[in-house]
């Protein structure tokens, strides 16, 4: 599983699909602004100290997006622990790959 998930990480790098751009284009926000806070500060405050990695799978959580200045709603769907990103699955059905402990997380 982890194999294919990687390597259709990879077709969609690949293709420049219209998906990805499209959340790159959503996406665009400052990483300066994502890396002030440290990730232990957003798991302590929300309760999840404890887990990382593959046990956040299937975890409801809120992506921060500066440019909308909100968050919004996903699913933690797969874990590659090669690159330490969790696959995102966002209630409107875009997914991306992306590191939490880099980003502004609301736990659900």
């Amino acid at each position: 599983d982890l194999e294919e998930e990687e390597e259709e990480e990879e077709e969609v790098k690949k293709k420049g699909s219209s998906k990805k751009k499209a959340v790159e284009k959503k996406r665009k926000k400052g990483s300066a602004a994502a890396g002030q806070q440290g990730s232990s500060k957003k798991r302590q405050k929300a309760g999840r100290q404890e887990k990382r990695g593959a046990e956040l799978v299937g975890e409801k959580v809120g992506i921060w997006w500066k440019l909308d200045a909100r968050f919004y709603d996903a699913v933690v769907e797969a874990y590659n622990r090669r690159n330490r990103k969790h696959k995102i699955l966002y209630e409107d059905g875009v997914s991306e790959w992306i590191d939490l402990a880099k980003e502004k997380v609301e736990w659900k």
